[in-house]
Parts: C-alpha cells; sequence; structure tokens
C-alpha cells in the first residue's frame, strides 16, 4: 500500500485527502442516481443544496490535499530545479493522493457519468 511506503506520514491528514475525492464522488453518484431515477435530489434538498454540498467536498479536495503537501512539505527530496514542475511543497504524499484522485475521477467516469449518458442519450 502506498501510504506505508510513503513511512505512514500524518495518518490523519493523509486519510483526510484521501476521503474527500471519495466522499465528493460518491455523494455525486448517489445524487445523479436519485435525480435521474426518481427525481429524489430535486424533491430532498433541491438543486441549490447539491450545489452548496458539491463544492463543500470539492473545495475539502484541494485544501485538505494542500494541507497534506504543507504537513509533508520536503519528503520527495527533489532538488531545486525539479521543484518546478513538481507538486506544491514537494510532498511525496501530497503527490500519492494527487495520482489517487486522478486515477479515481476515471473510476468516476467509466461507473457514473458514462452509464448515465448513454441511460440519457442511448449509445452511439
Amino acid at each position: 500500500m502506498a501510504w506505508n511506503v510513503l513511512g505512514k506520514p500524518f495518518p490523519a491528514a493523509f486519510w483526510i485527502a484521501v476521503a474527500f475525492p471519495v466522499v465528493h464522488q460518491v455523494f455525486v453518484w448517489q445524487a445523479w442516481r436519485l435525480e435521474l431515477n426518481s427525481k429524489g435530489t430535486s424533491r430532498t434538498i433541491g438543486f441549490r443544496g447539491y450545489l452548496a454540498l458539491f463544492f463543500l467536498l470539492f473545495g475539502g479536495r484541494f485544501v485538505s490535499l494542500l494541507t497534506l503537501a504543507w504537513m509533508d512539505r520536503g519528503s520527495l527530496h527533489l532538488p531545486i530545479l525539479p521543484r518546478a514542475v513538481a507538486p506544491a511543497f514537494n510532498s511525496a504524499a501530497a503527490l500519492t493522493v494527487a495520482a489517487f484522485s486522478h486515477a479515481y475521477i476515471w473510476v468516476h467516469y467509466f461507473a457514473t457519468e458514462k452509464p448515465d449518458m448513454d441511460f440519457l442519450y442511448g449509445r452511439p
């Protein structure tokens, strides 16, 4: 597991940074599935409620990642020149979480968005 390889840095910050993308995308999946099947999201929290929760979780992704990067700064041990293209604060833990988030976005696309588009527009 990546966290063990990294030396288990800042456990709470690491797992919070991992949890935000998961919770955010599960929320979007459930909200859209409820909306497509029964207009349940509109009837319960409404579009404004959805937007508020969406952007709270979306912002939390970046805040938690930036916090982890700050706490773990310098752990990549990159010399000064490569740092210009490295993640914020030269953090191995932040780079790991960012890579996870990137992969998880694709999982979300294939598990949520693509089936929804197929449902709405039919298969090409």
